[in-house]
């Protein structure tokens, strides 16, 4: 994607700043869903096994969505400030179950960007906002994974808090462009992580990343907190046993940190639901 530069000092403390960097976020969670309920209908969700109730959910969601966006946009405006415009997105999906899964996604990363970006709005005005708004997307992500997918409805006591530049990391796969008058985003991408299809806890991962081998570490960050494994020189780790639910994988420089400082690589959002008596279920 294309985005204006941002200077090496540049540091997501204006309220404005974090705002649109949350109006990115909601934009892209907006257009995702009236696209996908102008392209599937009620019958191809119930085709795709779901009953009428799922769809009309969605509808709610993406009004949900869509007030967030104009929510946001009136308060930038209110501040005097220029809201970013909405860029053109790519979306993997080719059916409802993967509208669903997509959607899990997500809801997942931004309940995670919210928590960690509500450190630096210094109005508490904004700041209850952003707690109200986080609330929602967090209501939205317990109903798809739990109710929808039948999924864990969640992962542990804790929400994972990503920063700015992790969450953006993950949003910007599915950035196509953004207009170039568009204000300077508080955030930055960092090289992206993959681990190899079907790597679950206890097996052998190839990762797929740009960066050194030597002296870095996979880390996780879960609900529980930072969990990590060493690398190795072809690019393999052993992902530790027990890790389940969802979580965030990154290459890193320091054995129990996923901060910005030290992140090599990544996020990666990594999903291993499990059942109400803790057992991992199989991924198709």
């Amino acid at each position: 994607m294309t985005c204006p530069p941002l200077s090496d000092s540049y540091t997501p403390h204006a309220d404005i700043d974090v705002l649109n960097f949350a109006l990115t976020l909601e934009y892209l969670e907006a257009t995702f869903y009236h696209d996908a309920l102008e392209k599937f209908s009620v019958d191809d969700f119930a085709a795709a096994g779901y009953p009428a109730s799922v769809r009309s959910r969605f509808i709610e969601v993406a009004a949900h969505e869509k007030t967030h966006v104009e929510g946001i946009v009136g308060v930038i405006k209110g501040l005097k400030g220029t809201p970013t415009a909405k860029c053109t997105y790519n979306f993997p999906y080719k059916d409802p179950v993967g509208f669903v899964g997509l959607s899990a996604a997500l809801e997942t990363i931004g309940s995670s960007g919210y928590s960690g970006a509500a450190q630096f709005i210094t109005d508490k005005a904004y700041l209850t906002v952003a707690a109200s708004i986080l609330s929602v997307e967090s209501r939205h992500s317990s109903w798809v994974d739990g109710s929808v997918q039948g999924h864990n409805p969640w992962s542990g006591p804790f929400e994972v808090t990503l920063t700015p530049n992790q969450v953006f990391t993950l949003a910007n796969g599915f950035i196509a462009s953004c207009p170039s008058t568009n204000p300077p985003l508080p955030a930055k991408a960092n090289p992206t992580l993959a681990l190899s299809e079907g790597a679950c806890p206890g097996a052998i991962a190839t990762l797929t990343y740009d960066g050194t081998s030597s002296g870095v570490f996979l880390v996780f960050l879960t609900s529980n907190g930072p969990v990590s494994t060493p690398i190795h020189n072809d690019k393999t780790a052993k992902i530790p046993d027990g890790l389940k639910g969802t979580l965030f994988a990154f290459v890193s420089k320091a054995k129990d940190k996923a901060d910005d400082e030290n992140v090599v690589a990544g996020p990666a959002l990594i999903m291993w639901p499990y059942d109400s008596e803790g057992n991992l279920i199989a991924q198709h």
